[in-house]
């Protein structure tokens, strides 16, 4: 697995995510700041400023990895479980 993956954002902001421990990675963002919340079919999301936007069952945008799991600690922040799918693309 990775420790490091960079995620793609609009605004060349350096977003991305460090691994923790074998499929839990650690969401770090350039300035901090986010939204989060539910998508319709209940699904959690969160979009880091300059994105891109991470949601439970739904593809990485540039990357094989789905995410799995979000999940905020306290003293720790915002835990993303992924699971890695091979591109048929």
């Amino acid at each position: 697995m990775k420790k490091i993956i960079k995620l793609q954002t609009h605004d060349d902001s350096n977003n991305y995510l460090e691994q923790v421990k074998g499929h839990v990675y650690k969401l770090v963002t350039q300035t901090g700041f986010l939204r989060g919340g539910e998508l319709n079919n209940g699904d959690i999301f969160i979009d880091p400023s300059g994105g891109p936007m991470l949601a439970e069952n739904h593809r990485i945008e540039g990357t094989d990895w789905i995410v799995t799991n979000i999940e905020f600690k306290k003293g720790v922040g915002h835990l993303i479980t992924l699971k890695n799918v091979i591109s048929r693309n």
